[in-house]
């Protein structure tokens, strides 16, 4: 035997032996490599959706008349203040030494506009009530999203009615009543509380002293000097009040706008809040429920089936609330 033969080696026959690993130049590349054209943040894909977000904002419809109102406001004001302190001059009072009195309608164009600055800013004074419901709402949401240890006081039954009353009815008689329970202090009292009462009553105390510095206005410009000149003590009066009138519109429409809150089925939570706060038919819905439960949501939707109120006399059950079955309740 050769001594080649001798030096070769023997081939194993186990079939379960496992081959011999690829050389490394063979080694293929691997899916999670990096591509020299593309970062590898652009090669990452997940079948999963992005998750929605959990916050937003309100819609821009909502909060649009309070907007509005106080665009026109403002613009008016700045149409008066061009008007006084510009032209200044009444028609027919060119004369020196002569006196008008109760002069014609038609010459007093600044009264005209005072006057329709007066009652653009009547009308608003409810829409700009509704558009601050928000902002109450959006601190009442604010202030329970605290743990409860932490936690503020939170609106009574009847705190919680006088914010109803206020932000609904937007009167007056409606704020001093809840400005008696803010001065009674019988219990704590919310931010929410204390932020609705602020400003409903700000931009009811704006409305009605506009009145009265309208009326002021008329009756100081009913006798007009010689020069021709408006009074200046009420018009800069009547001026200062409707640009905080206008202010006052832009700041609460800044404070909805900015509002953040839970989304609850596709809707903000501040808006769900709103309606419990400023629209009564939800309100009444949720207290008496109608068939289903899904009908407290929307309470104009109505069938036979729907819980009907009974007005007790008793002092004791002042309301009693029965309900019809369904046809295939009796037949059971």
């Amino acid at each position: 035997m050769s001594a080649s033969t001798k030096s070769r080696p023997k081939v194993a026959t186990d079939s379960d032996k496992a081959l011999p690993d690829a050389p490394i130049m063979l080694t293929p590349l691997r899916k999670h490599a990096p591509s020299p054209f593309f970062p590898g943040r652009q090669l990452a894909f997940t079948t999963q959706p992005p998750a929605p977000p959990t916050h937003g904002r309100l819609r821009w419809v909502l909060l649009l008349p309070a907007l509005l109102v106080g665009l026109l406001v403002f613009v008016l004001a700045t149409i008066l203040l061009l008007y006084f302190f510009v032209l200044r001059r009444v028609p027919g009072a060119a004369v020196a030494p002569v006196i008008l009195v109760a002069e014609p309608t038609h010459g007093l164009l600044g009264l005209t506009i005072s006057t329709l600055a007066t009652h653009t800013a009547s009308i608003g004074a409810p829409v700009l009530v509704s558009v601050a419901g928000y902002c109450v709402a959006g601190t009442w949401l604010k202030e329970q999203a605290f743990p409860r240890q932490t936690r503020v006081a939170l609106p009574t039954p009847l705190q919680y009615a006088h914010m109803v009353q206020v932000l609904v009815t937007a009167r007056p008689i409606s704020v001093y009543r809840a400005s008696l329970y803010l001065r009674s202090r019988r219990t704590r009292v919310p931010r929410a509380f204390r932020v609705a009462l602020a400003l409903t009553g700000l931009v009811l105390g704006l409305s009605y002293t506009l009145i009265l510095a309208d009326v002021w206005l008329h009756a100081a410009s009913s006798v007009v000097d010689g020069r021709g000149r408006y009074p200046l003590a009420p018009a800069l009066a009547y001026l200062a009040l409707l640009y905080a009138y206008a202010l006052t519109a832009g700041g609460i429409y800044l404070w909805a706008a900015r509002l953040r809150a839970p989304l609850v089925r596709g809707r903000s939570a501040a808006q769900l809040a709103h309606r419990r706060l400023a629209d009564p038919l939800a309100l009444i819905g949720a207290l008496y429920p109608a068939a289903h439960p899904d009908d407290a949501e929307d309470p104009s939707e109505e069938n036979e089936n729907t819980a009907r109120l009974e007005l007790g006399t008793d002092d004791a059950d002042a309301f009693g609330v029965y309900q019809r079955p369904a046809p295939w309740i009796m037949a059971e």
